[in-house]
C-alpha cells in the first residue's frame, strides 16, 4: 500500500467486512438471530486490533508485510467474535458428517445440488448454532446428531437450532429430558398373510427408524410352521422409490420370538410410506401377526 493511502479502519469499515463475510456464503444479516449479530462489540475488537497491527502510525505504512498482519489479526478477532462462519458441501451422500471443527462454528451454511433425502450429521455436543440451507434439488435436509433427533431445514432458509448433547432442536423448542420424542408403527396382518401381502403406512411427519429396528415387537396369533421373514420399507414420497429399511423375522418357537435386523439409522420424511412386506411363500400355519416398530420424531 502506498504511503498517501489510508488504511481502512473505523466500526463502518468493520460493519462492511462482517456484511461481506456473510454475503460470500450467501447468508442474509437480516435472517439471522440477534445473538449471532455483535454489532459494535465486534468493531470494537476489530478496530482495536488494527490499532495494534498499524503500530500506532495513524493507519498509514507502506510495509506490505505489516499491513497483511493487520488483516489477519482483524481477521481473526472477527471469527473469534462472531463464533466463525463455515461452508459445507453436502451433496456428496445420504449422510454427511460434520468434523467437531466444522460443527463448532456458530453458524453452518450447507450447499450443494441434492439427489435425495441428505441427513446432516454433527457430533453429540452442546451448542446453539444457526443453520443455513443454501441446497438446490427438491429434496429433504436433515441436522442432528449421529443417534439422535434433528429438525428439518427448509431450502433458502435459516434455522437457529440448539443441541442439548443428544439431538438438536430448533432452539427454544427443546422438550424436557421427560419428553417422549418416541413414536410407535403398528402394522397388523388379520389371519395367514398371502404371499409377498402388503401393509403401507403413509407418514405425517418425519421420523428415524433406529439401527437394529430396537424397540420392535411382535406377535404371532397362530406360530408359524417356519421362520417368517418380513421385509421394511421406505417409499419416497411422490416417486415411490423403494428403499429396504430392515427385516423383522417371526421365529416358530414361540408367540413372541422374533429377529430383527437393519444396518443403520433410517431416515423418512413426511409424505413418505412405511411399507412392510410379508414373505414371498405363504407360511403354512403363521397368522393373525402384530408388529410395531418404533420410530422418533426427526
Amino acid at each position: 500500500m502506498a504511503a498517501d493511502q489510508t488504511f481502512p479502519k473505523g466500526p463502518a469499515y468493520t460493519r462492511m467486512a462482517y456484511s461481506a463475510s456473510l454475503t460470500l456464503f450467501g447468508v442474509s444479516e437480516a435472517g439471522l438471530p440477534g445473538w449471532l449479530l455483535p454489532g459494535d462489540i465486534v468493531a470494537a475488537a476489530v478496530q482495536a486490533a488494527l490499532a495494534a497491527g498499524a503500530g500506532g502510525g495513524g493507519g498509514n505504512s507502506g510495509d506490505v508485510a505489516a499491513e497483511a498482519a493487520t488483516r489477519a489479526a482483524a481477521d481473526a478477532v472477527l471469527t473469534a467474535a462472531t463464533g466463525g462462519l463455515v461452508s459445507v458441501p453436502v451433496d456428496t451422500g445420504a449422510t454427511v458428517p460434520l468434523s467437531a471443527a466444522q460443527a463448532g462454528n456458530a453458524l453452518v451454511v450447507l450447499t450443494g445440488t441434492l439427489t435425495g433425502n441428505v441427513s446432516v450429521t454433527v457430533p453429540a455436543a452442546t451448542r446453539r448454532q444457526v443453520v443455513q440451507n443454501n441446497t438446490t434439488g427438491a429434496f429433504t435436509l436433515t441436522y442432528r446428531t449421529p443417534n439422535g433427533t434433528g429438525v428439518v431445514v427448509p431450502q433458502g432458509k435459516s434455522v437457529d437450532t440448539f443441541c442439548d448433547g443428544s439431538s438438536v432442536y430448533v432452539a427454544g423448542s427443546a422438550p424436557a429430558s421427560s419428553a417422549d420424542t418416541r413414536l410407535p408403527l403398528a402394522f397388523v396382518f388379520p389371519g395367514k398373510p398371502a404371499a409377498g401381502q402388503v401393509a403401507n403406512l403413509p407418514l405425517a411427519l418425519a421420523l428415524a427408524f433406529p439401527a437394529g429396528l430396537a424397540g420392535t415387537f411382535s406377535y404371532a396369533g397362530a406360530l408359524p410352521a417356519a421362520d417368517m421373514v418380513f421385509t421394511l420399507n421406505r417409499l419416497a414420497a411422490g416417486s415411490g422409490a423403494v428403499t429396504p429399511i430392515g427385516t423383522v423375522t417371526l421365529h416358530p418357537s414361540g408367540h413372541f420370538d422374533v429377529t430383527l435386523a437393519a444396518a443403520s439409522l433410517a431416515l423418512t420424511a413426511a409424505g413418505d410410506v412405511a411399507q412392510l412386506v410379508a414373505p414371498a411363500t405363504q407360511d403354512a400355519s403363521g397368522a393373525d401377526i402384530g408388529i410395531t416398530i418404533l420410530t422418533a420424531k426427526v
